[in-house]
């Protein structure tokens, strides 16, 4: 018991609770859980390169692809850029959540595909969104959707093409 009022103690003094307090080399363990998924869906993509003649050069954690930077797959005349989206546990999506969700990935992946498009202006770039363990879920229409959503749907679109 003293050995908990301890902790709680260190913990309050830190400003932390015992929820938050992470166990040594866990951030490390989660963070090496997602990128073997990534890599196991990299290396296809790299393979398929490899096979048709056409890879000339591979990416990983590329610092001038922005959000793209994944995996960036330099191919004859074209650059590709790879975001990945994976969790622990399956997940659904909609595009309306990736266009206007709180991630503000649309916006993101634009000033990527600008970011590539500034180093490799004289290839086609290509970018590619991949859900690795996501499902897509069946929604509304964009026709039911409210006015108000509409307007900012627009308001997004317009602000990546500027």
């Amino acid at each position: 018991m003293e050995r908990n009022q301890q902790m709680a103690r260190i913990a309050r003094d830190n400003e932390l609770t015992l929820e938050k307090v992470v166990a040594p080399g866990e951030g490390e363990r989660r963070a090496q859980r997602g990128y073997g998924r990534q890599y196991a869906a990299s290396a296809p993509l790299v393979f398929a390169g490899l096979m048709a003649d056409e890879l000339a050069w591979v990416g990983v954690a590329d610092r001038n692809a922005g959000i793209l930077d994944d995996l960036v797959l330099g191919l004859n005349g074209r650059v590709v850029g790879h975001q990945f989206k994976s969790s622990q546990l399956p997940q659904s999506f909609t595009i309306e959540g990736l266009l206007l969700g709180a991630d503000d990935l649309l916006r993101k992946i634009a000033a990527s595909w600008r970011l590539l498009y500034a180093e490799f202006k004289r290839d086609e770039i290509e970018i590619r969104l991949i859900a690795v363990n996501h499902y897509p879920r069946v929604c509304r229409q964009l026709s039911q959707m409210t006015l108000a959503t509409r307007w900012t749907a627009a308001r997004k679109f317009r602000a990546v093409l500027s």
